[in-house]
């Protein structure tokens, strides 16, 4: 009887061997995987789509500050203007441009172009100076305007449709009109006051009488 030959190569098996540890290792089925993988492309789709979208907002957001520091630097100006001019040109309509004589011994006319309002300074019919506004979703528009008391007043009226932070250029809400509204002459009418005033006009007087308001759609703010 021939016995079976024995191997070098001794077989270890942990299932015949009492008293071993049984090690097992766990795995992740492909189901589980498809899982994951399908979860993590929408988490990064997700990512994508709110990384887009503040992106866009601060591009809102810095043209709005851009926006707002171009009408306060063309406000000053136009107050400056008026509240220095002699006299201004007759206007048929709203839409010529605004010339105003005796700034500060200068002429200066005020141009809108689509959106955007030019300053033009001349001395002898020379020009000395031009200054460009850009006023990007924004109609403007320059009127004149009566007080009470028979002053002359010039208005800067600009009409805004882009005013919420939106990512997109056109907005659908509202539009608002800001308006800025100075005396022609006030200060050679100050200038020209007797030396009797009163220490509390004087200061009444140095004040601005400058009207800005933010008027909506079919409201009408008076001076």
């Amino acid at each position: 009887m021939r016995t079976a030959p024995v191997s070098r190569f001794p077989v270890w098996n942990a299932r015949r061997m009492p008293g071993r540890p049984q090690s097992t290792r766990r795995g992740f089925s492909l189901i589980h995987m498809l899982v994951v993988i399908g979860m993590l492309s929408i988490l990064m789709t997700m990512s994508g789509v709110i990384i887009q979208s503040l992106l866009r907002t601060e591009e809102s957001v810095s043209r709005q500050a851009t926006l707002e520091m171009t009408i306060l630097d063309l406000s000053r100006r136009f107050r400056d203007d008026v509240h220095d001019a002699q006299s201004i040109a007759p206007r048929d309509d709203n839409s010529m441009p605004l010339e105003l004589s005796g700034v500060h011994s200068n002429r200066v006319i005020y141009r809108v172009k689509d959106e955007i309002v030019i300053r033009e300074s001349f001395h002898a019919d020379q020009a000395t100076g031009s200054e460009v506004f850009r006023m990007p979703d924004c109609d403007v528009q320059f009127r004149n305007q009566s007080n009470d008391d028979g002053t002359n007043l010039l208005a800067l009226d600009v009409v805004r449709t882009g005013l919420t932070i939106t990512p997109h250029r056109k907005s659908t809400g509202s539009k608002r009109t800001l308006s800025i509204v100075a005396e022609l002459g006030r200060n050679r009418r100050i200038a020209g006051q007797s030396t009797n005033i009163t220490p509390k006009a004087a200061a009444n007087e140095i004040l601005d009488p400058i009207l800005v308001s933010d008027r909506l759609p079919g409201r009408e703010e008076q001076p």
